[in-house]
């Protein structure tokens, strides 16, 4: 969805769904569970692709207010406009399903040198809600025995979803007809809601199934441009 700049304001949104299978990590490594277990049965590997995010919305606005020199109120210059005109307010909301991970166990069981997959009993979902100290349910989950591979897929569950909000907030100031000085705050992650990590994989270890990572709170900037 698209509306191009009219009477100052612009609009961009997007909305995919998606899925992708694959048998392997696209780096082919072994790391989270991603890699092959067992080379005579790729199949036991196929699922959930690691870059597999089935659910993606963005949307991005911009807006002049109306206010200022040039445009609907106040279309004049002096010192009203310096401090009242040549506002404009942007932002991008994004939103997006969970990154897919594998349950593992920690310990090389099938003695065969990379990452073993557990047996799985469950689905793994708690039916109680997820939190970040119980992701998923690690009790849906075994030891295979020694010396055998286990039948857990890979990438059959889901991290924290993304909600994300950037603000930016600026100001013209119209110096001469070929120069101005433009200010802009800009603020990522504005509402400052947490961005968890994936949980730790491991069912195994007492740690499994906790969230101990985020990304970065709310981060503001500055900027201050001269244009010539």
């Amino acid at each position: 969805l698209e509306k191009r700049y009219t009477s100052g304001l612009s609009l961009l949104a997007s909305y995919t769904y998606s899925h992708s299978i694959d048998d392997v990590g696209e780096t082919d490594s072994n790391a989270q569970g991603n890699g092959v277990q067992n080379n005579y049965d790729l199949l036991r590997n196929r699922g959930n692709s690691t870059f597999n995010i089935p659910q993606v919305f963005i949307a991005s606005v911009i807006y002049d207010l109306p206010v200022g020199k040039g445009r609907k109120w106040m279309n004049a210059r002096g010192p009203a406009d310096w401090v009242l005109g040549g506002w404009q307010v942007a932002g991008i909301v994004s939103g997006r399903s969970g990154i897919p991970f594998t349950p593992v166990v920690s310990t090389d069981i099938a003695n065969v040198g990379n990452t073993n997959h557990p047996n799985r009993n469950g689905s793994g979902v708690l039916s109680s809600g997820q939190s970040i100290n119980d992701w998923f349910n690690i009790a849906d989950f075994s030891i295979p025995a020694a010396y055998t591979y286990g039948n857990s897929g890979r990438a059959i569950l889901r991290g924290p979803d993304l909600k994300s909000l950037d603000l930016k907030v600026g100001k013209s100031f119209q110096i001469a007809e070929t120069r101005r000085l433009e200010f802009r705050c800009e603020m990522f992650n504005f509402t400052n809601t947490p961005h968890f990590d994936l949980p730790n994989e491991s069912v195994n270890l007492p740690q499994g199934g906790k969230i101990t990572g985020a990304e970065a709170p709310r981060e503001i900037q500055f900027g201050l441009k001269f244009v010539f």
